[in-house]
């Protein structure tokens, strides 16, 4: 019948052969995943504009921005901070801003980043907000007015009766930067 006459090793060796051919499809389909993602790595590096390289360093500067709790506002704080600069976060909620300038300086290492109340929808807070940075620092070097909001179809008005969109967005920042003008 041919069975007795079959080698038992065989059936081990067929067995080894396919380990094989799966062990090594697996490879080859890690490298091509592998591959994938470092093409797909580059390209978003690429769309983003690549990394900043430059080793310039904001050290001893004074940067003011506005809105800095989240988004691009709290990256650029980030980034500002990572070289140096000294951030004064201006926040209508203070404790996100306090917990936004906490994060920063343990993920940074630099101890020299504030928050500070500014609500954007009060004239008055803007003129508090301002007075209290100038009497601390006599020379400001960077004022970002990143701070915006949407606010729909609904129409709001803030307490000095402006268009909330409009006072947020422009009016306060205005504001701000034209009192903030001496020491810039």
């Amino acid at each position: 019948c041919g069975v007795c006459a079959q080698d038992p090793h065989d059936e081990l060796l067929e067995d080894v052969a396919e380990a094989n051919q799966n062990t090594l499809f697996h490879m080859i389909m890690m490298a091509s995943m592998i591959v994938v993602a470092v093409l797909i790595a580059c390209v978003k590096v690429r769309n983003a504009g690549g990394v900043c390289r430059s080793k310039g360093t904001m050290k001893g500067k004074v940067v003011v921005i506005t809105g800095a709790t989240s988004g691009i506002g709290l990256e650029t704080a980030f980034h500002l901070g990572l070289r140096g600069a000294k951030i004064i976060i201006g926040s209508r909620n203070l404790k996100e801003g306090f917990k936004a300038a906490k994060d920063l300086r343990s993920q940074t290492g630099k101890k020299y980043i504030e928050a500070r109340k500014l609500d954007l929808f009060s004239l008055d807070s803007v003129r508090e907000f301002a007075q209290e940075v100038i009497e601390q620092y006599q020379k400001i070097d960077i004022l970002i007015n990143n701070a915006g909001i949407y606010s729909g179809e609904e129409r709001r008005t803030t307490a000095d009766d402006y268009e909330s969109t409009f006072q947020v967005n422009y009016l306060s920042h205005f504001l701000l930067t034209k009192l903030l003008l001496k020491p810039l």
